[in-house]
């Protein structure tokens, strides 16, 4: 094995059972990383997980509290948050408030708890939503500063909102590594969608 970055790296992937969790978990792994994966299964599924699952520490824990996060932050160097509740637009639209409050819960007290292990590096991965409807496409990542965000996703666009304004204030205020990362909307075999047509990204 060639040895990389994150060769012997103690690495915390929340949200690790998800979609693209799940393929992250997987790089991390041939790339030599002790992986522990904290995911509710609410979205995620274990099958996504099922070609590593003897070589990552899984724990099923609902990071909506701080005492679950402290658990599974316990003992390790980095921190890669991609937990959320993503159940689809059609969801989102009708649920705001939860979305907002489960998602900036999560990132907070996943946030809290690395800095109450020490924890120096830690990376947020957010969402396409804080990119206002009319973006220009392909869209540069300042779109995310102008305008209102997508209005379909309110509550995913609030919690972004906020996320900006904690890490950046984080990043003020400590020595931390922190940062936070855009994405799409992937679609693939491991969605588990029924959608009666073909997908992106096959695996």
């Amino acid at each position: 094995m060639t040895k990389t970055y994150w060769n012997s790296k103690k690495v915390l992937v929340a949200g690790g059972a998800g979609f693209i969790g799940s393929y992250l978990v997987e790089l991390l792994i041939d790339d030599g990383a002790k992986v522990t994966v904290a995911d509710n299964l609410s979205r995620g599924c274990l099958e996504n997980l099922s070609g590593v699952m003897d070589k990552i520490s899984f724990h099923n824990v609902d990071l909506r509290y701080l005492s679950r996060c402290e658990q599974v932050c316990s003992g390790q160097n980095i921190v890669l948050n991609l937990a959320a509740p993503a159940f689809g637009v059609e969801y989102s639209m009708n649920h705001h408030g939860e979305m907002l409050t489960d998602v900036t819960t999560i990132g907070f007290n996943l946030l809290e708890a690395a800095r109450r292990q020490n924890i120096r590096r830690f990376l947020v991965v957010s969402s396409s939503c804080v990119y206002p409807d009319d973006a220009d496409v392909p869209t540069k990542e300042n779109e995310a500063i102008r305008g209102v965000p997508e209005t379909v996703n309110k509550g995913m666009d609030g919690e972004s909102e906020w996320s900006n304004c904690r890490d950046n204030t984080t990043r003020e205020n400590t020595t931390w590594k922190l940062q936070s990362l855009g994405h799409s909307m992937p679609m693939g075999q491991e969605n588990h969608l029924n959608l009666g047509k073909p997908t992106l990204c096959p695996r």
